[in-house]
Protein backbone atom coordinates (compact mmCIF):
# COMPACT_ATOMS: atom_id res chain seq x y z
CA UNK A 1 0.00 0.00 0.00
CA UNK A 2 1.30 3.41 -0.93
CA UNK A 3 2.45 5.25 2.20
CA UNK A 4 1.60 8.90 2.59
CA UNK A 5 4.36 10.57 4.54
CA UNK A 6 4.21 13.89 6.38
CA UNK A 7 6.38 16.90 5.81
CA UNK A 8 7.50 18.49 9.06
CA UNK A 9 5.75 21.74 9.92
CA UNK A 10 8.83 23.82 9.12
CA UNK A 11 9.51 22.04 5.85
CA UNK A 12 5.83 22.33 4.97
CA UNK A 13 5.77 26.10 5.30
CA UNK A 14 9.00 26.38 3.36
CA UNK A 15 7.63 24.14 0.60
CA UNK A 16 4.41 26.14 0.39
CA UNK A 17 6.38 29.39 0.20
CA UNK A 18 8.55 28.10 -2.65
CA UNK A 19 5.47 27.24 -4.71
CA UNK A 20 3.99 30.71 -4.41
CA UNK A 21 4.56 33.50 -6.89
CA UNK A 22 5.54 36.88 -5.53
CA UNK A 23 2.51 38.40 -3.76
CA UNK A 24 0.58 40.98 -5.70
CA UNK A 25 -2.11 43.20 -4.21
CA UNK A 26 -4.85 45.25 -5.83
CA UNK A 27 -6.96 48.15 -4.59
CA UNK A 28 -7.69 47.86 -0.85
CA UNK A 29 -7.61 44.06 -0.57
CA UNK A 30 -4.65 44.27 1.86
CA UNK A 31 -6.65 46.54 4.18
CA UNK A 32 -9.62 44.15 4.19
CA UNK A 33 -7.34 41.21 4.97
CA UNK A 34 -5.53 43.18 7.68
CA UNK A 35 -8.86 43.85 9.39
CA UNK A 36 -9.74 40.17 9.22
CA UNK A 37 -6.43 38.99 10.70
CA UNK A 38 -6.79 41.59 13.46
CA UNK A 39 -10.22 40.10 14.22
CA UNK A 40 -9.02 36.49 14.43
CA UNK A 41 -5.80 37.56 16.17
CA UNK A 42 -3.43 35.26 14.31
CA UNK A 43 -2.27 33.86 10.99
CA UNK A 44 -0.29 30.73 10.20
CA UNK A 45 3.04 32.53 9.57
CA UNK A 46 3.13 33.67 13.21
CA UNK A 47 0.72 31.11 14.61
CA UNK A 48 0.25 30.82 18.37
CA UNK A 49 -0.61 27.18 17.74
CA UNK A 50 2.21 24.70 17.36
CA UNK A 51 -0.66 22.20 17.26
CA UNK A 52 -4.41 22.31 17.75
CA UNK A 53 -6.74 19.45 18.67
CA UNK A 54 -10.51 19.97 18.39
CA UNK A 55 -13.65 17.91 18.79
CA UNK A 56 -15.86 17.89 15.69
CA UNK A 57 -19.52 17.06 15.15
CA UNK A 58 -21.65 16.95 12.02
CA UNK A 59 -25.21 17.79 13.03
CA UNK A 60 -28.52 17.56 11.14
CA UNK A 61 -31.00 20.46 10.94
CA UNK A 62 -32.91 18.85 13.82
CA UNK A 63 -29.80 18.87 16.02
CA UNK A 64 -29.17 15.14 15.70
CA UNK A 65 -25.48 14.16 15.66
CA UNK A 66 -24.65 12.28 12.46
CA UNK A 67 -20.88 12.02 12.97
CA UNK A 68 -18.58 12.86 15.88
CA UNK A 69 -14.84 12.73 16.20
CA UNK A 70 -11.57 14.62 16.51
CA UNK A 71 -9.29 16.64 14.29
CA UNK A 72 -5.57 17.01 15.00
CA UNK A 73 -3.69 19.85 13.28
CA UNK A 74 0.06 20.32 12.95
CA UNK A 75 0.65 23.36 10.75
CA UNK A 76 -1.29 22.78 7.54
CA UNK A 77 -1.13 19.03 8.06
CA UNK A 78 -4.09 17.42 9.80
CA UNK A 79 -6.04 14.23 10.33
CA UNK A 80 -9.79 14.10 10.92
CA UNK A 81 -11.35 10.95 12.40
CA UNK A 82 -15.15 10.77 12.36
CA UNK A 83 -17.32 8.02 13.78
CA UNK A 84 -20.77 7.52 12.30
CA UNK A 85 -23.59 7.67 14.85
CA UNK A 86 -25.63 5.35 12.59
CA UNK A 87 -23.03 2.88 11.40
CA UNK A 88 -20.73 2.81 14.40
CA UNK A 89 -17.70 2.77 12.07
CA UNK A 90 -14.94 5.31 11.60
CA UNK A 91 -13.63 7.08 8.51
CA UNK A 92 -10.66 9.40 8.27
CA UNK A 93 -9.35 12.10 5.96
CA UNK A 94 -6.52 14.58 6.02
CA UNK A 95 -3.62 16.38 4.42
CA UNK A 96 0.00 15.37 4.89
CA UNK A 97 1.37 18.73 3.78
CA UNK A 98 1.82 17.44 0.25
CA UNK A 99 -1.00 14.91 -0.35
CA UNK A 100 -4.69 14.99 0.50
CA UNK A 101 -6.01 11.55 1.48
CA UNK A 102 -9.06 9.63 2.67
CA UNK A 103 -9.36 6.32 4.51
CA UNK A 104 -12.40 4.04 4.73
CA UNK A 105 -13.65 2.03 7.70
CA UNK A 106 -11.19 -0.77 6.85
CA UNK A 107 -8.18 1.57 6.89
CA UNK A 108 -7.75 1.44 3.12
CA UNK A 109 -6.12 4.78 2.31
CA UNK A 110 -6.06 6.41 -1.10
CA UNK A 111 -4.78 9.85 -2.17
CA UNK A 112 -7.26 12.52 -3.27
CA UNK A 113 -5.60 13.84 -6.40
CA UNK A 114 -8.47 15.29 -8.43
CA UNK A 115 -10.85 18.18 -7.87
CA UNK A 116 -11.82 16.85 -4.43
CA UNK A 117 -8.21 16.99 -3.27
CA UNK A 118 -7.73 20.55 -4.53
CA UNK A 119 -10.91 21.67 -2.78
CA UNK A 120 -9.75 20.02 0.45
CA UNK A 121 -6.39 21.83 0.37
CA UNK A 122 -8.11 25.17 -0.28
CA UNK A 123 -10.41 24.56 2.70
CA UNK A 124 -7.36 23.77 4.82
CA UNK A 125 -5.72 27.06 3.79
CA UNK A 126 -8.88 29.00 4.69
CA UNK A 127 -9.45 27.35 8.08
CA UNK A 128 -5.77 27.68 9.02
CA UNK A 129 -5.61 31.41 8.19
CA UNK A 130 -2.84 30.57 5.71
CA UNK A 131 -3.57 33.06 2.92
CA UNK A 132 -2.02 36.29 4.22
CA UNK A 133 0.93 36.08 1.79
CA UNK A 134 -0.98 34.70 -1.21
CA UNK A 135 -1.87 36.87 -4.22
CA UNK A 136 -5.05 38.82 -3.42
CA UNK A 137 -7.33 41.13 -5.42
CA UNK A 138 -10.55 42.98 -4.77
CA UNK A 139 -13.72 41.54 -6.32
CA UNK A 140 -17.22 43.00 -6.65
CA UNK A 141 -19.11 43.07 -3.35
CA UNK A 142 -21.48 40.18 -2.61
CA UNK A 143 -25.07 40.44 -1.42
CA UNK A 144 -25.63 37.97 1.43
CA UNK A 145 -28.92 38.11 3.29
CA UNK A 146 -29.68 41.50 1.79
CA UNK A 147 -26.42 43.04 3.03
CA UNK A 148 -23.35 43.96 1.00
CA UNK A 149 -19.98 42.44 1.93
CA UNK A 150 -16.53 43.21 0.46
CA UNK A 151 -14.96 40.26 -1.36
CA UNK A 152 -11.27 39.43 -1.77
CA UNK A 153 -10.10 36.80 -4.24
CA UNK A 154 -7.15 34.67 -3.13
CA UNK A 155 -5.22 32.94 -5.93
CA UNK A 156 -2.89 30.16 -4.71
CA UNK A 157 -0.46 28.73 -7.23
CA UNK A 158 -1.59 25.34 -8.71
CA UNK A 159 -4.89 25.45 -6.77
CA UNK A 160 -8.34 26.90 -7.51
CA UNK A 161 -8.86 30.51 -6.45
CA UNK A 162 -11.33 31.29 -3.69
CA UNK A 163 -13.45 34.35 -2.95
CA UNK A 164 -13.72 35.47 0.67
CA UNK A 165 -16.55 37.75 1.82
CA UNK A 166 -15.83 39.64 5.06
CA UNK A 167 -17.99 41.50 7.56
CA UNK A 168 -17.03 45.15 6.94
CA UNK A 169 -17.63 46.03 10.59
CA UNK A 170 -15.74 43.25 12.40
CA UNK A 171 -13.52 41.69 9.72
CA UNK A 172 -14.95 38.22 10.37
CA UNK A 173 -15.09 35.84 7.39
CA UNK A 174 -18.73 35.40 6.37
CA UNK A 175 -18.52 33.23 3.26
CA UNK A 176 -15.89 31.39 1.23
CA UNK A 177 -16.53 30.32 -2.37
CA UNK A 178 -13.89 27.94 -3.68
CA UNK A 179 -13.30 27.74 -7.44
CA UNK A 180 -16.09 30.27 -8.11
CA UNK A 181 -15.99 29.91 -11.93
CA UNK A 182 -15.24 26.16 -11.94
CA UNK A 183 -17.39 23.07 -12.39
CA UNK A 184 -16.63 21.93 -8.83
CA UNK A 185 -17.37 25.25 -7.10
CA UNK A 186 -18.43 25.06 -3.44
CA UNK A 187 -19.75 27.76 -1.13
CA UNK A 188 -19.10 27.64 2.63
CA UNK A 189 -21.06 29.86 5.05
CA UNK A 190 -19.21 30.68 8.27
CA UNK A 191 -21.74 30.65 11.12
CA UNK A 192 -19.57 31.27 14.21
CA UNK A 193 -16.08 31.77 15.63
CA UNK A 194 -14.75 30.66 19.03
CA UNK A 195 -11.63 31.48 21.00
CA UNK A 196 -9.02 28.72 21.14
CA UNK A 197 -6.74 31.01 23.17
CA UNK A 198 -7.54 34.45 24.63
CA UNK A 199 -7.99 36.80 21.66
CA UNK A 200 -7.27 34.02 19.14
CA UNK A 201 -10.40 33.08 17.19
CA UNK A 202 -10.94 30.03 14.97
CA UNK A 203 -13.91 29.02 12.82
CA UNK A 204 -16.17 26.90 15.01
CA UNK A 205 -19.37 26.42 12.97
CA UNK A 206 -20.02 26.36 9.24
CA UNK A 207 -22.29 24.86 6.62
CA UNK A 208 -22.35 24.46 2.84
CA UNK A 209 -24.72 26.56 0.74
CA UNK A 210 -28.04 24.79 0.22
CA UNK A 211 -27.42 22.34 3.08
CA UNK A 212 -28.94 22.30 6.56
CA UNK A 213 -26.14 20.13 7.95
CA UNK A 214 -23.84 21.97 10.38
CA UNK A 215 -20.16 21.30 11.05
CA UNK A 216 -19.21 22.21 14.62
CA UNK A 217 -15.79 22.44 16.35
CA UNK A 218 -15.41 22.59 20.13
CA UNK A 219 -13.16 21.54 23.06
CA UNK A 220 -10.14 23.38 21.66
CA UNK A 221 -6.77 22.18 22.95
CA UNK A 222 -3.96 24.34 21.56
CA UNK A 223 -0.30 23.35 21.79
CA UNK A 224 -0.87 19.83 23.11
CA UNK A 225 1.75 17.29 22.00
CA UNK A 226 0.98 16.13 18.44
CA UNK A 227 3.59 14.12 16.53
CA UNK A 228 3.79 13.76 12.73
CA UNK A 229 2.64 10.15 13.05
CA UNK A 230 -0.62 11.31 14.65
CA UNK A 231 -1.60 13.25 11.55
CA UNK A 232 -0.77 10.43 9.14
CA UNK A 233 -3.43 7.98 7.86
CA UNK A 234 -4.66 5.26 10.25
CA UNK A 235 -3.42 1.70 10.20
CA UNK A 236 -5.13 -0.71 7.83
CA UNK A 237 -7.38 -3.21 9.64
CA UNK A 238 -8.53 -5.46 6.76
CA UNK A 239 -5.68 -7.51 5.27
CA UNK A 240 -5.08 -9.68 2.21
CA UNK A 241 -3.50 -13.11 2.13
CA UNK A 242 -2.43 -13.83 -1.44
CA UNK A 243 -2.33 -17.51 -2.30
CA UNK A 244 -3.13 -17.39 -6.02
CA UNK A 245 -1.51 -14.73 -8.22
CA UNK A 246 -2.89 -16.32 -11.42
CA UNK A 247 -6.09 -15.42 -13.32
CA UNK A 248 -9.22 -17.36 -12.41
CA UNK A 249 -12.54 -17.67 -14.30
CA UNK A 250 -15.41 -15.22 -13.83
CA UNK A 251 -18.64 -14.92 -15.79
CA UNK A 252 -18.81 -11.83 -17.97
CA UNK A 253 -22.17 -11.15 -19.57
CA UNK A 254 -23.32 -8.19 -21.62
CA UNK A 255 -24.44 -6.46 -18.44
CA UNK A 256 -22.49 -7.88 -15.48
CA UNK A 257 -19.22 -9.30 -14.20
CA UNK A 258 -20.13 -12.18 -11.85
CA UNK A 259 -17.54 -13.44 -9.36
CA UNK A 260 -17.79 -16.51 -7.15
CA UNK A 261 -16.61 -15.85 -3.60
CA UNK A 262 -16.85 -17.32 -0.12
CA UNK A 263 -17.74 -15.11 2.82
CA UNK A 264 -17.07 -16.76 6.17
CA UNK A 265 -16.74 -19.97 4.16
CA UNK A 266 -20.18 -19.71 2.54
CA UNK A 267 -20.16 -19.71 -1.25
CA UNK A 268 -22.06 -17.03 -3.19
CA UNK A 269 -22.17 -15.19 -6.49
CA UNK A 270 -21.40 -11.46 -6.50
CA UNK A 271 -21.25 -8.60 -8.98
CA UNK A 272 -17.86 -6.91 -9.35
CA UNK A 273 -18.93 -3.27 -9.00
CA UNK A 274 -16.31 -0.52 -9.23
CA UNK A 275 -19.13 1.95 -8.62
CA UNK A 276 -19.73 0.58 -5.10
CA UNK A 277 -17.92 2.25 -2.21
CA UNK A 278 -18.29 -0.90 -0.11
CA UNK A 279 -19.31 -4.56 -0.05
CA UNK A 280 -23.08 -5.06 -0.13
CA UNK A 281 -24.61 -8.45 0.74
CA UNK A 282 -28.21 -9.60 0.59
CA UNK A 283 -29.91 -10.12 3.94
CA UNK A 284 -30.51 -13.80 3.25
CA UNK A 285 -26.84 -14.41 2.43
CA UNK A 286 -25.64 -12.38 5.44
CA UNK A 287 -27.81 -14.54 7.67
CA UNK A 288 -26.46 -17.72 6.08
CA UNK A 289 -22.83 -16.52 6.45
CA UNK A 290 -23.43 -15.44 10.09
CA UNK A 291 -21.88 -12.01 9.77
CA UNK A 292 -21.32 -9.95 12.92
CA UNK A 293 -23.60 -6.91 13.18
CA UNK A 294 -21.85 -3.59 13.94
CA UNK A 295 -24.54 -0.99 13.39
CA UNK A 296 -27.36 0.25 11.18
CA UNK A 297 -27.70 3.04 8.66
CA UNK A 298 -28.79 4.12 5.21
CA UNK A 299 -27.11 3.64 1.85
CA UNK A 300 -27.60 6.05 -1.04
CA UNK A 301 -27.70 5.04 -4.68
CA UNK A 302 -28.69 6.32 -8.11
CA UNK A 303 -32.39 5.78 -7.49
CA UNK A 304 -32.71 6.55 -3.78
CA UNK A 305 -31.79 5.06 -0.42
CA UNK A 306 -32.33 1.89 1.53
CA UNK A 307 -31.95 0.79 5.13
CA UNK A 308 -28.81 -1.28 5.73
CA UNK A 309 -27.12 -3.24 8.48
CA UNK A 310 -23.36 -2.74 8.85
CA UNK A 311 -21.54 -6.02 9.45
CA UNK A 312 -18.08 -7.51 9.76
CA UNK A 313 -16.91 -10.57 7.82
CA UNK A 314 -14.10 -12.70 9.20
CA UNK A 315 -13.06 -13.69 5.68
CA UNK A 316 -13.87 -13.03 2.03
CA UNK A 317 -12.13 -15.51 -0.28
CA UNK A 318 -11.90 -14.82 -4.03
CA UNK A 319 -9.96 -17.03 -6.43
CA UNK A 320 -7.87 -18.48 -3.63
CA UNK A 321 -7.00 -15.08 -2.13
CA UNK A 322 -8.47 -14.04 1.22
CA UNK A 323 -9.42 -10.62 2.57
CA UNK A 324 -9.76 -10.88 6.35
CA UNK A 325 -11.67 -8.80 8.91
CA UNK A 326 -13.51 -6.64 6.38
CA UNK A 327 -16.57 -4.43 6.95
CA UNK A 328 -19.61 -4.96 4.71
CA UNK A 329 -23.31 -4.08 4.75
CA UNK A 330 -26.53 -5.93 4.03
CA UNK A 331 -30.03 -4.93 2.97
CA UNK A 332 -32.64 -5.42 0.29
CA UNK A 333 -31.20 -6.83 -2.92
CA UNK A 334 -34.18 -6.92 -5.29
CA UNK A 335 -33.18 -7.11 -8.95
CA UNK A 336 -29.48 -7.82 -8.45
CA UNK A 337 -29.54 -11.40 -9.68
CA UNK A 338 -26.69 -12.12 -7.27
CA UNK A 339 -25.91 -12.41 -3.56
CA UNK A 340 -24.44 -8.92 -3.47
CA UNK A 341 -21.91 -6.43 -4.80
CA UNK A 342 -18.18 -6.24 -4.15
CA UNK A 343 -16.52 -2.85 -4.66
CA UNK A 344 -13.88 -0.58 -3.15
CA UNK A 345 -12.69 -2.71 -0.19
CA UNK A 346 -11.82 -5.57 -2.57
CA UNK A 347 -10.08 -3.31 -5.09
CA UNK A 348 -8.43 -0.86 -2.68
CA UNK A 349 -5.21 -2.69 -1.82
CA UNK A 350 -4.69 -5.03 -4.74
CA UNK A 351 -3.91 -5.01 -8.45
CA UNK A 352 -7.09 -6.34 -10.08
CA UNK A 353 -7.12 -7.27 -13.77
CA UNK A 354 -10.38 -7.97 -15.58
CA UNK A 355 -9.65 -9.84 -18.81
CA UNK A 356 -12.68 -9.48 -21.05
CA UNK A 357 -11.09 -11.49 -23.85
CA UNK A 358 -10.55 -14.58 -21.68
CA UNK A 359 -13.25 -14.14 -19.05
CA UNK A 360 -10.92 -14.01 -16.04
CA UNK A 361 -10.11 -11.93 -12.97
CA UNK A 362 -6.65 -11.68 -11.42
CA UNK A 363 -5.83 -10.34 -7.94
CA UNK A 364 -2.17 -9.60 -7.17
CA UNK A 365 -0.15 -8.27 -4.28
CA UNK A 366 0.84 -4.68 -5.23
CA UNK A 367 4.35 -5.24 -3.86
CA UNK A 368 4.97 -7.95 -6.50
CA UNK A 369 3.68 -6.09 -9.58
CA UNK A 370 5.06 -3.22 -11.66
CA UNK A 371 1.93 -1.91 -13.41
CA UNK A 372 3.74 1.06 -14.96
CA UNK A 373 5.43 -1.40 -17.35
CA UNK A 374 2.11 -2.75 -18.68
CA UNK A 375 1.38 -1.54 -22.24
CA UNK A 376 -1.90 0.33 -22.52
CA UNK A 377 -3.55 3.65 -21.78
CA UNK A 378 -2.62 4.67 -18.22
CA UNK A 379 -5.15 6.99 -16.60
CA UNK A 380 -4.96 8.73 -13.22
CA UNK A 381 -8.19 8.28 -11.23
CA UNK A 382 -9.68 10.17 -8.31
CA UNK A 383 -10.85 7.86 -5.51
CA UNK A 384 -12.17 10.52 -3.13
CA UNK A 385 -15.63 8.88 -3.17
CA UNK A 386 -14.07 5.38 -3.17
CA UNK A 387 -15.16 4.96 -6.79
CA UNK A 388 -12.91 5.76 -9.77
CA UNK A 389 -13.51 9.17 -11.33
CA UNK A 390 -11.79 10.50 -14.44
CA UNK A 391 -12.12 13.68 -16.52
CA UNK A 392 -14.14 13.02 -19.67
CA UNK A 393 -15.62 15.22 -22.37
CA UNK A 394 -19.15 14.95 -23.79
CA UNK A 395 -19.68 15.84 -27.45
CA UNK A 396 -16.17 17.29 -27.56
CA UNK A 397 -17.12 20.38 -25.52
CA UNK A 398 -18.59 19.63 -22.06
CA UNK A 399 -16.04 18.65 -19.39
CA UNK A 400 -17.34 16.24 -16.74
CA UNK A 401 -15.98 14.11 -13.92
CA UNK A 402 -17.14 10.61 -14.79
CA UNK A 403 -17.52 7.57 -12.52
CA UNK A 404 -16.29 4.35 -14.17
CA UNK A 405 -18.82 1.78 -12.99
CA UNK A 406 -18.58 -1.92 -13.85
CA UNK A 407 -21.85 -2.41 -11.96
CA UNK A 408 -23.81 -0.21 -14.38
CA UNK A 409 -25.06 -2.49 -17.19
CA UNK A 410 -24.78 -0.29 -20.23
CA UNK A 411 -26.02 3.30 -20.27
CA UNK A 412 -24.23 6.57 -19.64
CA UNK A 413 -25.97 8.62 -16.92
CA UNK A 414 -25.82 12.41 -16.89
CA UNK A 415 -27.53 15.07 -14.74
CA UNK A 416 -30.80 16.39 -16.15
CA UNK A 417 -29.51 19.91 -15.42
CA UNK A 418 -26.69 19.42 -17.94
CA UNK A 419 -29.15 18.89 -20.78
CA UNK A 420 -30.95 22.13 -19.90
CA UNK A 421 -28.00 24.35 -18.95
CA UNK A 422 -25.54 23.34 -21.68
CA UNK A 423 -27.93 22.85 -24.60
CA UNK A 424 -26.88 19.23 -24.86
CA UNK A 425 -28.54 17.55 -27.81
CA UNK A 426 -29.82 14.13 -26.79
CA UNK A 427 -32.42 12.74 -29.18
CA UNK A 428 -35.26 11.09 -27.27
CA UNK A 429 -37.86 9.09 -29.22
CA UNK A 430 -41.27 9.99 -27.79
CA UNK A 431 -43.28 8.30 -30.51
CA UNK A 432 -45.68 5.53 -29.55
CA UNK A 433 -43.40 2.85 -30.96
CA UNK A 434 -40.16 4.28 -29.58
CA UNK A 435 -41.28 5.50 -26.16
CA UNK A 436 -40.31 2.42 -24.13
CA UNK A 437 -36.88 2.20 -25.75
CA UNK A 438 -36.26 5.85 -24.87
CA UNK A 439 -37.50 5.72 -21.27
CA UNK A 440 -35.46 3.08 -19.51
CA UNK A 441 -35.67 1.92 -15.91
CA UNK A 442 -32.52 2.98 -14.07
CA UNK A 443 -32.11 0.67 -11.08
CA UNK A 444 -30.23 1.35 -7.89
CA UNK A 445 -29.51 0.29 -4.35
CA UNK A 446 -32.25 -1.56 -2.51
CA UNK A 447 -34.25 -2.30 -5.64
CA UNK A 448 -35.37 1.30 -6.22
CA UNK A 449 -35.53 2.74 -9.72
CA UNK A 450 -36.02 5.84 -11.84
CA UNK A 451 -37.53 6.07 -15.30
CA UNK A 452 -35.29 8.48 -17.16
CA UNK A 453 -35.40 10.08 -20.61
CA UNK A 454 -32.85 8.23 -22.72
CA UNK A 455 -31.32 8.96 -26.09
CA UNK A 456 -27.85 9.24 -27.56
CA UNK A 457 -25.10 11.83 -27.30
CA UNK A 458 -22.57 12.05 -30.09
CA UNK A 459 -19.63 10.95 -27.96
CA UNK A 460 -18.02 10.81 -24.55
CA UNK A 461 -14.23 10.77 -24.55
CA UNK A 462 -11.54 9.71 -22.09
CA UNK A 463 -8.54 11.50 -23.54
CA UNK A 464 -8.05 9.98 -26.98
CA UNK A 465 -10.43 7.10 -26.24
CA UNK A 466 -13.77 8.02 -27.80
CA UNK A 467 -17.05 6.25 -26.98
CA UNK A 468 -19.29 6.95 -29.97
CA UNK A 469 -23.09 7.35 -29.86
CA UNK A 470 -23.62 5.79 -26.41
CA UNK A 471 -27.09 5.24 -24.96
CA UNK A 472 -27.44 8.09 -22.47
CA UNK A 473 -30.06 8.65 -19.77
CA UNK A 474 -30.88 11.68 -17.64
CA UNK A 475 -30.96 11.34 -13.86
CA UNK A 476 -31.78 13.65 -10.98
CA UNK A 477 -29.34 11.78 -8.72
CA UNK A 478 -26.35 13.76 -10.05
CA UNK A 479 -25.79 17.50 -9.93
CA UNK A 480 -23.14 19.64 -11.54
CA UNK A 481 -20.81 18.30 -14.17
CA UNK A 482 -20.75 14.60 -13.39
CA UNK A 483 -21.50 11.48 -15.37
CA UNK A 484 -21.52 7.72 -14.92
CA UNK A 485 -20.02 5.47 -17.59
CA UNK A 486 -20.79 1.79 -17.34
CA UNK A 487 -19.78 -1.64 -18.49
CA UNK A 488 -20.67 -1.14 -22.14
CA UNK A 489 -17.74 1.27 -22.44
CA UNK A 490 -15.32 -0.77 -20.33
CA UNK A 491 -15.99 -4.15 -21.98
CA UNK A 492 -14.76 -2.85 -25.33
CA UNK A 493 -11.20 -3.24 -24.04
CA UNK A 494 -9.21 -6.44 -24.00
CA UNK A 495 -8.30 -5.89 -20.34
CA UNK A 496 -8.67 -3.23 -17.69
CA UNK A 497 -6.37 -3.09 -14.67
CA UNK A 498 -7.47 -1.44 -11.43
CA UNK A 499 -4.36 -0.12 -9.66
CA UNK A 500 -5.98 1.70 -6.74
CA UNK A 501 -2.78 1.81 -4.62
CA UNK A 502 -1.33 4.17 -7.26
CA UNK A 503 -4.67 5.83 -8.12
CA UNK A 504 -4.52 4.50 -11.64
CA UNK A 505 -6.43 2.42 -14.20
CA UNK A 506 -4.86 0.88 -17.27
CA UNK A 507 -6.90 0.23 -20.42
CA UNK A 508 -5.48 -2.41 -22.76
CA UNK A 509 -7.12 -2.12 -26.17
CA UNK A 510 -8.05 -5.01 -28.39
CA UNK A 511 -5.51 -5.61 -31.14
Amino acid sequence: MQKLRLLSASLLLAAVALLLPAPTRADDAPAILAKHFAYVGWRIEGTPYRSLVEAMKIVSKHGKIRYAGEIRRLGLAYRLDLRSAKYGVENSSGFTGSIAWQSDANGFTTPMIGASGRLLIDRDIIFNEAYATLPASLRPSAKIGGRSYPVVRISPNHLPPFDLAFDPTTGALVRAVIDPEGNESESIKIDAYSEALPGKRVISTYHYAGSTTRYEFSEFRPNVPVTPVQVEPPAQTATWTYANPKPFPVKITQHRIFVNARINGVKGRFILDSGAAGIFISRSFAKKAKLETIGHGEAMGVSGSTRITVMRAKSLEIGGNTLSDVIASSGRSAGLGADGLIGFPVLADTIATVDFANGTLQLQDPSTVTPHTIPGVHTVIDLADETPQVPMKIDGRIDVNAFLDTGDPYQVLIPRSMVLDDNLTMLVDNTLTGYFASHLVVGGVGGGYQIGDCGHVDSIALGRIIYQNPTTCETTSFIGYRALVGLDFLRHFKRIIFDYPQSRMIFVPKV
